[in-house]
């Protein structure tokens, strides 16, 4: 999923992170790195997303895998 311009999260409309998905092995992970911190119902919206990205774009891997960058 890599591209000229980085895959952004949209939280109520605005940009407020990037997500990557990287393999390794037979493993799929959505690398989310937020631009601030992150509610835990914020958070919670993003797995239940990211669960649907990782069955339709990384459908071929055994595992699907989440990390989240802490914001500094």
């Amino acid at each position: 999923m890599d591209g000229p311009m980085p895959c952004i999260i949209l939280i109520d409309g605005f940009t407020n992170g990037t997500w990557k998905i990287d393999r390794q092995r037979r493993t799929a992970i959505l690398n989310i790195k937020p631009f601030r911190r992150l509610s835990k119902k914020e958070t919670a919206a993003l797995t239940e997303e990211g669960t649907k990205l990782l069955a339709f774009a990384a459908a071929d891997a055994d595992t699907h895998d989440f990390q989240f960058t802490p914001h500094v």
